[in-house]
């Protein structure tokens, strides 16, 4: 199991993953955002709080978030997932 700052490291990895990915593919926080997050009213707003735009602390990372940030930019969740968590592991060492 993880601890709680295991598991916001985690997070935080998942975070850096999808950033990375976003800048990459040179695309804003509002088409990522339409794409993983088109139903709600708005959606680069949605993004900001994932990230932590700002000086404010990044929103707790949800699954489905991961899940559909990842679709959207073209990352398997699971190759993802599994980074992150071998990456926690190994800082634990």
């Amino acid at each position: 199991m993880l601890t709680k700052e295991e598991m916001e490291l985690c997070d935080d990895i998942i975070r850096q993953k999808i950033t990375e990915e976003q800048k990459r593919l040179g695309k804003s926080d509002e088409y990522i955002g339409t794409l993983a997050f088109g139903w709600i009213k708005s959606p680069r707003m949605k993004m900001q709080v994932i990230k932590g735009a700002s000086t404010k602390k990044p929103q707790q990372m949800r699954f489905t978030d991961m899940v559909n940030l990842c679709e959207a930019l073209g990352l398997s969740w699971v190759d993802v997932s599994r980074d992150a968590l071998k990456a926690v592991k190994a800082a634990g060492k």
